[in-house]
């Protein structure tokens, strides 16, 4: 390669002299020379800063192509619009896929150009946000989201959401998948809710065809779960981030999916009626957050609060059918229940594992949103909730999690969260019984209540009278 170039474009290479391989320490053939000079060469060029920008400017010169075609709307003359190439691309991918009874295959060819698309309407997307999704993830808001709509709204009109979904299927290449699973979160980042996305992608998982998609999903969170079961406990070096695998994306996809309390996505992912057999991927929900609950480190809290994030969303609302299976059909109040009273071991950070523990408490009052009298809910919560623990984070003791306790710093912003939610989750349970007033230590006066950073008002619901505690 470097003899057919017009220059050379690596003069460092150890030429071609070695006799035994590095790794077998056995005779190689020319063949397994050549390989392994090849390959060198490949890695060297890969990381070249000037390749790297090259290509980069590459891909947004072939972006800032298709944005400049004009729309079907512009009245100019053109034999190309921006909206039928972009079917016709969508066409080509969908089209390629071919199905058996349970699974879907892409030949080796089109899975590769595919994922280059697919990665290419994420670019564009997040050209127009200015960052990446992953900085999207942390950062951003409102001024991203309209800066991003204009080409959302094409995409979606182009049957690119169609598209995410159909790719989402076992069979397929992995890498294809974790492409379109990165674009589907980029066409749902919205503040408060990406209806029209949401709503495309529940009516698409409505069909009677579409239970490829829940079942990989379900292949995946099992995949992620034996991932960790496999590795156990995981101490990162002191300055090094966790690394769970890339398919941990799939958990933030299906966040997304019902960010904004969008209630059909929220029964979907309990139940897809429609559909020869149901997935509840509620159940894979649980066994994966038990499964991280029993591995005290760092990697499995930040997977830990992806997850528990997505159980949280998908019961707020609240989703009444979502809350009744989660309570009384699964161990998700035991789990709970082992996260609350877990401390800082190992290479735990303190901050993570206090925003873990607050997601938790807030699981709980999603539990019991909107329940009345004689909730079997209530009933089954009471019976199995460490009240202890709750009672100690809402008195800021709870030094194994938040640092609290005699001689602490001062408290985090976390930590005061997670001080005032445990404040309100107790509360609501005493209203619910008041002989926890006394048994808790716990003052009925209102004044009290307000004076702990929590206030309380009552709503007609229902035909029922609720106290609602915040």
């Amino acid at each position: 390669l470097n003899n057919k170039a017009s220059k050379v474009i690596f003069s460092n290479l150890q030429p071609n002299s070695s006799t035994t391989s590095t790794v077998t320490k056995e005779p190689m053939s020319a063949e397994g020379k050549l390989l392994e000079k090849y390959h060198t060469f490949v890695q060297e060029i890969s990381q070249d800063p000037k390749v790297v920008a090259d290509l980069k400017k590459q891909k947004l010169d072939f972006i800032d192509l298709l944005e400049s075609l004009p729309h079907v709307g512009d009245r100019v003359i053109a034999d190309v619009r921006f909206e039928s190439l972009i079917k016709k691309l969508v066409m080509h991918i969908s089209g390629s896929i071919t199905r058996s009874e349970s699974k879907k295959f892409l030949d080796a060819s089109t899975t590769k150009t595919s994922t280059w698309i697919i990665k290419s309407f994420r670019d564009m997307i997040e050209n127009k946000m200015g960052m990446t999704i992953f900085e999207r993830d942390e950062d951003g808001g409102l001024e991203e989201d309209e800066a991003a709509a204009p080409v959302i709204n094409a995409l979606c009109n182009c049957g690119v959401v169609n598209l995410v979904l159909d790719l989402v299927a076992d069979g397929l290449d992995s890498q294809l998948q974790l492409e379109a699973i990165r674009l589907g979160i980029a066409l749902l980042f919205k503040e408060g809710g990406a209806l029209r996305v949401q709503t495309l992608m529940h009516e698409h998982l409505s069909k009677p065809d579409s239970e490829s998609f829940f079942l990989e999903v379900r292949l995946i969170i099992q995949k992620l779960k034996a991932w960790h079961d496999w590795r156990k406990i995981i101490l990162l070096p002191e300055g090094e981030d966790p690394k769970p695998p890339d398919e941990i994306w799939i958990i933030r996809f299906l966040q997304l999916m019902c960010e904004g309390h969008f209630q059909p996505n929220q029964d979907i992912m309990r139940e897809q009626k429609n559909s020869a057999h149901s997935y509840n991927l509620l159940d894979d929900f649980v066994i994966y957050l038990n499964c991280l609950s029993r591995i005290p480190c760092r990697t499995s809290t930040v997977a830990s609060i992806r997850v528990a994030a997505t159980i949280l969303e998908v019961i707020q609302g609240p989703c009444e059918h979502n809350q009744s299976h989660f309570t009384l059909n699964t161990e998700l109040i035991e789990t709970l229940n082992r996260i609350n009273r877990a401390k800082v071991i190992h290479d735990c950070v303190p901050d993570e594992e206090v925003e873990l523990k607050k997601i938790s408490i807030d699981i709980f009052q999603g539990l019991l949103e909107g329940q009345g009298e004689k909730s079997p809910i209530y009933e089954r919560v009471l019976s199995v909730i460490h009240l202890d623990i709750v009672q100690m984070m809402s008195n800021g003791t709870d030094s194994g999690a938040s640092g609290g306790g005699e001689g602490a710093e001062e408290e985090s912003e976390d930590s005061v969260a997670l001080r005032t939610e445990s404040v309100i989750l107790l509360q609501m349970l005493c209203n619910y019984k008041p002989s926890l007033y006394d048994e808790l230590g716990i003052s009925r006066n209102i004044e009290d209540i307000v004076g702990s950073g929590t206030a309380m008002i009552e709503v007609v619901w229902r035909g029922d009278i609720h106290r609602r505690f915040f």
